[in-house]
């Protein structure tokens, strides 16, 4: 099963018009959401990609009003590898780890969900392969060790899957989605 390249993680969202928009929904004090944006070039003569991003929100605390923050990005084209290497944020990187690996696991559940255990097998496994590729390059927060934990516990369980009781199935899944869920949302 492939993952398309271009997609947005961690938030709801509109695409109209070039314009993404992202609905964070409710954010409280000290509280931190995070939306990972990965994107196709299309146009590789262009040396530059600017990007403006604005966030919207209600100021519940001082004035009581619509307020407005706006953020001007310029991302450098380049097909120099060592530029590309230079500029890699650990952080992002791990942000994208474990996203896709959350994903892939969703994408494993989905298959259980329809019967089609070989497939959710080889996803799971395929997804400890890039978990494990990935903790062995230095990319080993807290949240990818636990997103390890959770694709390892559910191989496991996937080993019994076809003799396994409908209610057991189904509990099965139900607890390993709220862990993927949690993970996702970043509340484990």
């Amino acid at each position: 099963m492939q993952i398309p390249n271009s997609r947005v993680f961690g938030a709801n969202y509109e695409l109209s018009s070039h314009v993404l928009k992202v609905n964070f929904r409710d954010i409280f004090s000290e509280e931190t959401k995070a939306v990972l944006i990965r994107f196709d070039i299309n146009n590789t003569k262009e040396s530059q990609i600017n990007f403006k991003s604005s966030l919207t929100f209600d100021d519940v605390v001082k004035t009581f009003s619509k307020k407005s923050l706006i953020a001007q990005s310029i991302i450098n084209n380049t097909s120099d590898t060592s530029i590309y290497a230079k500029s890699k944020n650990k952080e992002v990187t791990e942000q994208i780890i474990l996203f896709e690996s959350n994903e892939m696991l969703e994408l494993a559940m989905k298959a259980v969900d329809e019967g089609n255990y070989e497939q959710a097998k080889s996803i799971v496994r395929s997804n400890k392969t890039n978990i494990s590729n990935a903790i062995r390059a230095g990319y080993a927060n807290k949240e990818i060790v636990m997103q390890d934990s959770v694709n390892t516990i559910y191989s496991e369980q996937l080993k019994n899957i076809e003799t396994m009781k409908e209610y057991d199935k189904k509990m099965m899944q139900k607890d390993s989605k709220s862990s993927n869920y949690m993970l996702k949302k970043k509340r484990i």
